[in-house]
């Protein structure tokens, strides 16, 4: 019985190791690839960074694989723990709108990327876009649409997890509160074609809810 705990065990420790790395090569290559792709130098600096998280996603990936080994459950795997993904052309839009910098922290790159994938996201369900992404390191919400639906100011919060932690039911009160002036400026300075007049009647009426759109 000794012996068969001790291989099971050496079987889960074989698979977080092997998976570790992994995730540790591949959040490496893919960050690589962007900046080759740019002409923007790959730093010692970013290949530490990106050892580090995607071989820390990674681990956690090994980890259940190899717990499911041994025992009898075959739950199948939750996707939030695999190692870090990469959109390429979200990544390359919010590279190329100045968002963020080529040559940032791999978890910098993926947050700017999760923006621009909730941006697409709401438009591709009918939202009307107020106000864009911006700078990664900006204050105020990320993105901000309105939603003909039910004519209500969506205002974003775009959260990206290597391992699967996110923030649960809705925006704080007091975070939607202390965003209440940028919330403000991007309805009075949106001068799109579409239901200009019903985003502000949105805003005037209260009509505004706050939504987080988490990847992967």
């Amino acid at each position: 019985m000794g012996a068969v705990a001790e291989g099971l065990g050496l079987g889960v420790a074989g698979t977080i190791g092997v998976t570790a790395a992994g995730g540790a090569i591949g959040t490496a290559a893919g960050h690589y690839g962007i900046n080759t792709a740019l002409g923007v130098p790959y730093t010692g600096t970013d290949a530490v960074i990106d050892v580090a998280t995607g071989g820390l996603a990674g681990g956690f990936s090994g980890a259940q694989a190899g717990s499911r080994g041994s025992t009898s459950s075959r739950r199948p795997p939750r996707s939030a723990w695999a190692p870090a993904r990469w959109s390429r052309r979200h990544c390359q839009t919010a590279l190329q709108d100045g968002r963020v910098k080529p040559t940032a922290p791999v978890n910098h790159l993926n947050r700017a990327m999760t923006e621009e994938l909730g941006w697409q996201s709401a438009a591709n369900q009918g939202q009307i876009g107020v106000m864009g992404p911006g700078k990664l390191t900006a204050l105020g919400p990320d993105y901000i649409t309105f939603d003909p639906s039910t004519m209500e100011l969506v205002v974003w919060d775009a959260e990206y997890s290597s391992c699967g932690r996110f923030p649960s039911g809705q925006i704080p009160a007091s975070k939607m509160s202390s965003w209440s002036s940028f919330i403000s400026d991007a309805v009075n300075n949106y001068t799109g074609p579409n239901a200009a007049a019903a985003v502000k009647q949105a805003l005037a009426n209260g009509e505004i809810r706050g939504d987080y759109f988490t990847y992967p």
